[in-house]
């Protein structure tokens, strides 16, 4: 009696990740800042962490270099074992010509690098002597700490999720201007080409940038101009620590690539479709150096029992990293696999493929009715209440509040224990008896 016997079993598709992103943190000491963020870290399954802590004060008073685990990476591939870098105040004089050509190849190849200033002014040497391709900032000649009153971040910074913390953005500013600041950070300018994301502003108005960044190559490079972010903690937890390292450290990687070999990384937004959808389709070119190539021509091919089924152009994304993206025509069932052609490169040196499925589309006996907002309108409609979608929880429980804010209150009084009722009681039957007497009753 079914409509279609088909659908009795439906084949389908999981994309997974076959490892855990890995965050390498360096410094010079054990502050609270660095702490702080590897705790938060070391508690999420999905995260690898690898601390070098190196210099005096430290258990490695002299850094050593290699590819095992509590060394400095030595070598291009042990630096590509890591998606993101965050570098603290390691000591400059123990920091070498080739640790920066490492670091700086790194965030080429799409690595993420965030740098966090501190006191000991060991970035300002670092920044001068060796990185100052890399950091987006230039530090002031005379060193002075700048004393915050608060964190304000910019339009650019407002319109990227990074600094939402609290969700509304109309009320966003306010947010961060009451949020716990540090004592005091690194005064600093912005460098040609960085944008500032956020400024502290001191007791007398002056500002300076907080939240620096910049593009570097296929990668991305965040400037903290001072830690201190545990402070806000204080009563609420990991409430907005995590959220905001979680959200600038997805905002520092590389979206993953569902296929890569050593001159294109290759993905699709999805791996199986309806018949008559579109495929969105990105890739990310890059030369023998791991330099981007964002000038080439770049086609997609679909690929079909073994011949070329269609060929999609992928315009430019972002030439400072070498992207491009493209959508193909309507998709008829079948499987596919997606592969690169592009303008300078061989066809046998882009050999990455990714595959995809297009399937029939769904009958009725398959159609979601799980959610028809059109119909919920109207019905909330006709009963005169207020339809949210289960995005908006702070409204609903705005909502909520007044039907739930009063306070019912029950009382109980024994007549003949109140003074007032038993006068009241008293004078009714007083009444009573004159009326009484009057009619000749008593």
């Amino acid at each position: 009696g079914d409509t279609s016997v088909g659908n009795n079993a439906m084949p389908f598709r999981v994309a997974a990740s076959t490892r855990d992103r890995s965050l390498l943190i360096l410094d010079g000491s054990s502050r609270w800042e660095t702490r702080y963020i590897k705790n938060l870290f070391s508690r999420d399954p999905a995260w690898q962490i690898e601390t070098v802590l190196f210099g005096p004060g430290t258990d490695m008073r002299r850094v050593t270099r290699g590819a095992q685990s509590g060394e400095l990476p030595n070598s291009r591939e042990a630096w590509g074992a890591y998606d993101a870098v965050i570098l603290g105040e390691i000591p400059a004089n123990q920091w070498t010509a080739e640790d920066s050509h490492l670091l700086r190849e790194f965030v080429t190849r799409g690595g993420g690098l965030i740098v966090i200033d501190g006191q000991y002014d060991r970035v300002a040497q670092l920044s001068r002597e060796s990185l100052s391709d890399l950091i987006p900032v230039q530090h002031a000649t005379e060193r002075q700490p700048f004393l915050v009153d608060s964190i304000r971040p910019t339009q650019m910074g407002i319109d990227h999720p990074v600094m939402n913390l609290w969700g509304d953005k109309e009320r966003l500013v306010e947010f961060w201007r009451r949020l716990p600041t540090p004592i005091a950070v690194n005064d600093v300018s912005a460098q040609e080409g960085a944008e500032i994301w956020a400024n502290v502003t001191a007791p007398d108005g002056r500002r300076s940038p907080w939240l620096v960044t910049r593009l570097y190559g296929a990668g991305r490079v965040f400037y903290l101009s001072g830690g201190q972010t545990w402070r806000w903690r204080y009563k609420v937890a990991d409430r907005f620590h995590a959220r905001f390292w979680n959200q600038l450290l997805a905002a520092v990687m590389q979206p993953p690539y569902a296929a890569s070999d050593d001159y294109v990384a290759l993905g699709t937004d999805k791996i199986e479709y309806d018949a008559g959808e579109s495929s969105t389709i990105r890739a990310r070119l890059q030369d023998t150096a791991g330099k981007p190539v964002g000038n080439a021509t770049v086609d997609a091919l679909l690929i079909a029992q073994d011949r070329i089924v269609a060929t999609v152009p992928l315009a430019v994304d972002d030439p400072a990293r070498g992207t491009y993206q493209g959508q193909s025509p309507p998709l008829d069932p079948g499987a596919y696999d997606v592969r690169i052609r592009a303008s300078g490169f061989d066809a046998s040196a882009l050999q990455a493929t990714s595959p995809i499925w297009v399937g029939a589309r769904d009958t009725s006996e398959r159609s979601r009715v799980s959610l028809d907002e059109n119909a919920l309108v109207q019905v909330t409609e006709a009963a005169e209440g207020l339809y949210l979608h289960e995005s908006s929880a702070n409204s609903i429980i705005d909502s909520l509040r007044p039907l739930s804010s009063g306070t019912v209150v029950e009382s109980d009084i024994l007549i003949w224990q109140s003074f007032y009722w038993f006068w009241a009681v008293i004078g009714l039957l007083a009444i009573e008896w004159w009326i009484r007497k009057r009619a000749g009753l008593v």
